[in-house]
């Protein structure tokens, strides 16, 4: 249950505001005000050439590598978990950093909880390795995954879970109530990496719909969406898909660029109690 208190512990953000109606949440040359060379001379001045390497991750600005390395040099990130001055800083900034990823998010703090982890492929073994599958359940995944995604069946076959790749056209029957076969995991990308498909995000949404899930029980199935792809460079509007996914995979380093290894799971709080307990504990998690 630490993992579950922990969780319903973390503070909720200020809601994020609205984008502009006029961009429809896509941008174009006219939305930077004329700024786009200057932009591109200032921020990415590494590119000189054409990069087309974007799905894999994006280019780091320069800005954001100057604003990174000022604060290395002028203050000391700490455990966390302490007392001193540098500890209390180093949470503060943690915490600032989960508001900020939650508003980028489109929710707040009431309806997700954060975990940060090294990088996406560990955002989506965790949710995984914390979804009660049953034994006679199913993990679904449509055929446009990440391999992030299909690595999972390893994990879900030695518990005897049926694996079962699918399009994502199939949703629907295969999380019909009349096929049922118990707790089980569905996974799909909000963008394919290799064709840059995107798929829509109401699907936990119809899901819970079809059964008709209360705040007393958990719908059989358990929805995970790898966001990595499609948050680099769309906005994900979590609120506005109702029910919204359980699980919500995401790497800093797509959308920014740098640092590596720092990606997160975000997890709808009205998920949290239903949670497997997690068996590993180390230093940091």
């Amino acid at each position: 249950m630490e993992l579950q208190k922990r969780l319903l512990a973390q503070q909720p953000a200020t809601p994020p505001p609205s984008p502009p109606a006029s961009t429809n949440g896509i941008l174009s040359a006219s939305d930077y005000n004329g700024r786009l060379d200057e932009i591109r001379r200032t921020e990415y001045p590494q590119l000189k050439t054409v990069f087309l390497d974007h799905t894999g991750s994006t280019v780091c600005a320069a800005s954001h590598i100057q604003a990174f390395a000022a604060e290395l040099m002028t203050q000391i990130p700490a455990n966390p978990h302490s007392r001193h001055v540098e500890s209390q800083w180093t949470q503060a900034r943690i915490d600032h950093a989960r508001d900020r990823l939650l508003a980028f998010a489109g929710t707040s703090a009431e309806r997700y909880a954060v975990v940060f982890t090294a990088n996406a492929t560990a955002a989506i073994r965790l949710a995984a390795e914390i979804t009660p599958i049953e034994q006679h359940g199913e993990f679904c995944y449509t055929r446009e995954s990440h391999t992030s995604v299909v690595g999972v069946r390893s994990l879900a076959a030695d518990q005897g879970v049926h694996l079962r790749p699918i399009e994502f056209t199939d949703i629907g029957e295969v999380t019909a109530p009349a096929r049922c076969r118990g707790t089980s995991l569905l996974a799909y990308p909000a963008q394919c990496n290799f064709s840059g498909q995107r798929f829509p995000l109401n699907v936990a949404d119809t899901v819970s719909k079809l059964y008709g899930s209360t705040s007393d029980t958990h719908v059989p199935w358990w929805v995970l969406v790898d966001a990595a792809a499609y948050a680099a460079s769309s906005p994900l509007r979590l609120d506005a898909h109702g029910a919204g996914p359980d699980f919500v995979a995401m790497s800093m380093y797509k959308i920014f660029g740098a640092p590596t290894g720092l990606g997160a799971l975000l997890i709808r709080r009205s998920s949290v109690p239903f949670l497997r307990t997690k068996r590993y504990f180390g230093g940091g998690t």
